[in-house]
């Protein structure tokens, strides 16, 4: 599942898309509140579990 393979992690990315990397919100916050240009939170992709 995949929600057990990230738990803990703030960035990570899948092997099937390297493309993209996948944050925490914890780290959203981190970027936000350190004021960080550069990053593009507006597109929220849900962790779903794989069957």
């Amino acid at each position: 599942m995949y929600s057990n393979k990230v738990a803990g992690c703030d960035i990570f990315c899948f092997t099937e898309n390297f493309a993209s990397a996948y944050v925490s919100a914890r780290f959203k916050m981190a970027v936000e509140l350190a004021k960080l240009k550069g990053f593009d939170f507006r597109r929220e992709v849900p962790l779903i579990d794989a069957s």
